[in-house]
């Protein structure tokens, strides 16, 4: 039996972490808050993504199925699979009131489901040509924005999956995401910029040079105020009125999937065989 052998309880414990950014950017606290021994996937996990009230977690992982979790309890609520399997689901977002989720996978196809009724409500099997990297919602919800290893980003109409625009323009992988109001895209990848976007044209906007990293989680902040970008392990917050960088933070893990709705909290692995979810305090971000 597997779970008789503590090695194998170290490999997939789902773990619980909150961090407080102090008001010296040096001298950072890590609090570890809980340890339970849950198994996320059969395979490594790939992609996360937070509900609205930030107490309940979706996790894809390369078994091909997306796991909803209740955070608090740590309990694992429902599982999504049977649709896609064989293909690892690499990004994953809620919409904004939380009925749906969107799934994008390894092959570059995307699925639409409603969460309550676990039902599918619609699939694109080659949406993009390489695998999805990042999905994101308006917020109204109308919109679907995907970013792929095929260096596209996509705009899609969530209720009929029809594609409205491409935005071109990245040399590398895009990862996304729009703007609380919805009137904006912020986009990176591998190039170490980062690009915004009027998401209602596709027009770019302005861009912004990483000082080394590439961008893994891209989003808006502090009521769209500031952008928020990680990547090989360090985290960086943008205000974007005077283009400063203005948090410069180092990770306990290397990859960020998820962003929660209002950027308090995001979601991280280790090895990619666990998921932390880190508390930030915007509030006490310390000017550089």
């Amino acid at each position: 039996m597997p779970w008789k052998n503590p090695v194998y309880w170290r490999s997939v414990a789902f773990v619980m972490l909150c961090l407080t950014f102090a008001t010296d950017p040096r001298t950072q606290s890590t609090q570890l808050a809980k340890v339970v021994p849950y198994v996320p996937h059969t395979g490594s996990v790939e992609s996360s993504a937070f509900l609205p009230g930030n107490t309940r977690l979706l996790s894809g992982g390369g078994d091909g199925n997306v796991k909803l979790w209740d955070i608090p309890s740590n309990r694992l609520v429902h599982t999504f699979s049977g649709q896609r399997t064989g293909f690892d689901v690499t990004a994953l977002a809620t919409s904004p009131d939380g009925a749906y989720f969107a799934a994008g996978y390894g092959e570059g196809g995307i699925e639409f489901w409603h969460i309550a009724e676990r039902k599918l409500m619609w699939r694109k099997m080659k949406a993009h040509r390489d695998m999805i990297r990042s999905l994101s919602f308006s917020a109204d919800g109308l919109l679907l924005a995907s970013g792929s290893n095929d260096q596209m980003a996509k705009v899609w109409r969530t209720n009929t999956g029809q594609l409205l625009r491409e935005l071109k323009g990245h040399k590398e992988y895009v990862t996304l995401a729009f703007s609380s109001e919805g009137s904006k895209l912020a986009s990176g990848g591998g190039e170490k910029i980062i690009r915004l976007w009027d998401a209602r044209i596709g027009k770019p906007l302005t861009t912004f040079n990483l000082p080394a990293s590439r961008v893994e989680t891209v989003g808006f902040i502090q009521k769209d105020t500031q952008v928020f970008a990680a990547g090989d392990g360090v985290a960086r917050v943008w205000d974007l009125g005077s283009g400063r960088i203005i948090l410069d933070q180092p990770l306990p893990s290397k990859t960020v999937y998820a962003l929660s709705p209002k950027g308090t909290k995001f979601a991280t692995s280790q090895e990619q065989t666990s998921i932390e979810v880190l508390v930030c305090r915007p509030a006490s971000y310390s000017i550089l």
